[in-house]
């Protein structure tokens, strides 16, 4: 049996902030209707040296955030991808 292996997928844009990293990815559902999805994580190093990833932020991470955010709309916008509501 020969399986296929599935290539890395890698977000479409990406910003990061002291720790914070934040991305635009591309995806598709079942029904085979594309869509983009964001996703948010932050990374503290631990005692030991090593890094831990966490999806919880908090108030001290405010800024951070921002900037992460603000560089990602940047980039995604030099890419013209939609990052405001249009109403239909």
């Amino acid at each position: 049996m020969n399986v296929k292996k599935e290539e890395s997928k890698r977000p479409v844009v990406s910003a990061n902030s002291h720790g914070i990293s934040i991305a635009i990815w591309n995806n598709t559902n079942k029904a085979g209707k594309d869509y983009q999805s964001i996703s948010m994580n932050g990374s503290t190093k631990q005692p030991d040296g090593s890094y831990k990833n966490r999806t919880i932020f908090f108030p001290s991470d405010l800024e951070n955030l921002y900037e992460a955010i603000g560089d990602l709309i940047e980039k995604a916008k030099e890419q013209k991808i939609q990052t405001g509501f249009v109403q239909k």
